[in-house]
């Protein structure tokens, strides 16, 4: 997916803790808040000024640590 530095976005999959603090997104080197958990689905951040590229996405649930997928940081439109 494509997700603008400071916006927000969900990825879809199983596994997952409803626990908020049980999920570790991890992006490139840097982790993004989970803002909303489900079983099967997570509402991510990516915070604001984050630069812009392509980075591997991965999420860690204990011991588990998913496949990564890739995901496009772009600038936020400017404001008028």
């Amino acid at each position: 997916p494509e997700v603008y530095a400071g916006g927000t976005f969900v990825i879809y999959g199983s596994g997952f803790s409803a626990r908020n603090d049980e999920n570790l997104v991890q992006l490139g080197d840097g982790t993004l808040p989970v803002l909303q958990s489900s079983f099967s689905e997570l509402e991510l951040k990516i915070p604001p000024g984050w630069p812009p590229g392509t980075y591997d996405l991965t999420v860690s649930l204990q011991t588990y640590r998913s496949k990564p997928i890739s995901v496009v940081v772009v600038k936020p439109p400017t404001q008028r």
